[in-house]
């Protein structure tokens, strides 16, 4: 190990709290580690995606591992299982070295084969929970070895940064969730149907489906507010919300765009982008205590882009509101 490994630690480190993905953060620490230190293997464990907090160890992965463990990703894998339900048994095993023949037991089958003469187990903590783990061994004699006490004030920095970076991350990715919600109802908003719409369109045309884009224009909410106040409004917008909701596919996009209006984008086997707008219509004026929505859809490809969608649907929902008089205001 370089004698200024610290010195570089911290100069390598400070681009770690910019990483925009856990991927290259993770690349950056295992090269870190492969090209200055003489821990010459290791690899770390980390959940596959975010999951919620009471479900967090369910989806533990190998990420970049390097030297012994390098293409041993399938060996490795196989006791991700086992990882997944003891890990935080492995707590009090943390922040140690251990020679092989001093690992715990629950350490010994995963760890032993491979050699290594020394390994020590790191953690990496998210929002204060106990989320994977960094473990780090020696295989190769080291003419350079640092003191024990150098290795682990390393590790601590490494495991603290590490975490911090991490930490940054995931607030990055909850701002950016909750930029794309309507605060009131939960929905999407105008931004979240956007930003969600090209994966959705990626899956239809692997699926040879069609996509309709529907508007939804709540009927009367000014006369609601006028009458019974804003709050009552803000409750019939969120009934119609979930109707709205419970009446389409998991996998179809719902959103609020902004005062009276909702949206939604359909995937269907066959262009009746109307009928299914009717069937919404119905759900609302059956489920809500009397309150009406009127409907217009487009089809996505065949009327236009998004846009061009929302102006078409838009053009129908008010001829058939001006035609049937159904909007009080």
């Amino acid at each position: 190990m370089k004698t200024d490994v610290l010195n570089e630690f911290f100069r390598r480190s400070r681009g770690w709290p910019s990483a925009a993905r856990g991927q290259a953060l993770f690349s950056a620490v295992a090269d870190f580690f492969a090209d200055i230190t003489d821990l010459d293997s290791g690899f770390l464990l980390y959940p596959k995606r975010d999951t919620s907090e009471d479900g967090f160890f369910d989806e533990l992965a190998i990420y970049e591992p390097w030297g012994v463990f390098k293409g041993k990703e399938n060996e490795l894998e196989e006791s991700c299982e086992w990882a997944s339900s003891e890990f935080e048994t492995l707590t009090p095993a943390m922040e140690q070295w251990f020679t092989p023949e001093d690992l715990p037991t629950n350490l010994r089958g995963l760890l032993y084969p491979f050699g290594l003469s020394e390994v020590g187990i790191w953690p990496i903590h998210v929002h204060d929970t106990l989320n994977g783990g960094i473990v780090v061994g020696r295989v190769k004699p080291s003419s350079s070895l640092l003191p024990k006490e150098t290795r682990t004030v390393l590790m601590n920095a490494v495991s603290s940064q590490l975490s911090m970076a991490l930490n940054l991350i995931r607030a990055a990715r909850m701002a950016e969730a909750a930029s794309q919600r309507d605060p009131l109802t939960g929905l999407l908003n105008r931004r979240g149907l956007e930003a969600n719409l090209s994966a959705m369109m990626e899956r239809a045309e692997e699926k040879g489906s069609v996509l309709g884009f529907g508007l939804i224009d709540l009927n009367g909410l000014k006369t609601i507010n006028d009458t019974h106040g804003h709050p009552m409004g803000d409750e019939v917008l969120k009934t119609v919300a979930s109707i709205i909701h419970q009446s389409v596919r998991e996998d179809d996009l719902v959103a609020r765009y902004g005062g009276d209006e909702f949206a939604v984008v359909l995937e269907m086997e066959h262009p009746d982008v109307e009928a299914i707008m009717r069937r919404i219509q119905e759900a609302v004026e059956k489920r809500s205590r009397g309150y009406s929505v009127s409907v217009g859809g487009a089809l996505l490809g065949m009327d236009g882009d998004l846009e061009r969608c929302y102006h078409v649907a838009d053009q129908r929902l008010y001829k058939v509101k001006r035609t049937t008089k159904m909007d009080p205001e």
